[in-house]
């Protein structure tokens, strides 16, 4: 069941980070390299957190439920931030690409 939890951080995280670089391309597209680099750079944060998600070993241990609830609570957290993000980028790219 842990192995669920993790998979859904890492679609939370996949999302953030395609929007973040489709963020990152339409600022380019915009005219403003500088900021569109700067915010390519800002997607650093996102692919170390997809690393580390699966050399992690929390995730194998038996928590309680309270610990349990709150981590599912944070990957769907993830996931609506994904969205979010994915929906700023691609927004970002048709309006500036």
């Amino acid at each position: 069941m842990t192995t669920g939890v993790r998979h859904v951080y890492a679609v939370g995280i996949g999302l953030g980070l395609v929007g973040s670089v489709a963020t990152a391309a339409g600022l380019a597209l915009a005219g403003s390299p500088a900021t569109g680099g700067v915010a390519l750079a800002s997607t650093i944060g996102l692919v170390l957190g997809l690393v580390n998600l699966f050399d992690r070993e929390d995730f194998d241990r038996d928590h309680s439920l309270a610990y349990r609830l709150g981590n599912w609570g944070g990957a769907v957290l993830a996931v609506a931030l994904g969205l979010v993000m994915l929906a700023v980028g691609v927004a970002s790219f048709l309006a500036f690409g």
